[in-house]
């Protein structure tokens, strides 16, 4: 076990101790991999979001302290699951919620890489507001029938066309999308 992992394996415990129950739970189940480490952060992430808690500074504080070792990690399941929910801090609760139960999933083999990259987060942010996703080849695609289309390339870089229209209304990058969206959407 890595000694940042051990350290934090015993923060947990100690302040589990005005919790005997959770303190022998804990004590029992052995956690030596960044992966369950991570697992447990996003699990609690989307626990508290499904209750309709913004988990902002979960996802960046919490999680954010296993950034240096996930990227060491060498596992392209792990890092894809965690910068998935790491993109989902500016999010709302119910996205947060969505965007770590696919994390989820996929950290457990129950969804392939595949899969979560048809019900990426893009996929789940198309959805939230309303829009139909469609992969393409090098790209992506997100219609909505009065909003019109966004195109969106293989670099993430995305263009929004009107319904009816073929003259780009709105351009930028992948980060600006999920808060484009939500000004499309009057959220």
């Amino acid at each position: 076990m890595s000694s940042g992992i051990f350290r934090k394996y015993i923060d947990i415990i100690n302040e589990a101790q005005d919790f005997p129950s959770q303190a022998k739970a804990l004590r029992q189940r052995r956690i030596d991999t960044v992966r369950e480490w991570v697992y447990l952060e996003i699990e609690e992430i989307y626990k508290e979001a499904s209750k309709g808690l913004d988990m902002t500074d979960n996802i960046a504080d919490e999680l954010g302290d296993h950034f240096a070792q996930v990227e060491r990690s060498g596992d392209p399941v792990l890092q894809r699951a965690y910068e998935m929910v790491r993109r989902l801090s500016d999010s709302t609760p119910k996205e947060q919620a969505a965007g770590a139960l696919a994390a989820m999933k996929m950290l457990k083999g129950q969804i392939s890489e595949a899969q979560v990259n048809e019900e990426s987060e893009l996929a789940i942010l198309a959805k939230q507001h309303g829009m139909e996703h469609r992969q393409r080849t090098y790209g992506a695609e997100l219609t909505h029938p009065t909003k019109g289309k966004i195109n969106i390339d293989r670099y993430g870089e995305w263009n929004h066309y009107p319904a009816g229209s073929r003259n780009s209304a709105a351009h930028g990058g992948y980060e600006e999308l999920p808060n484009y969206l939500k000004k499309m959407s009057g959220r």
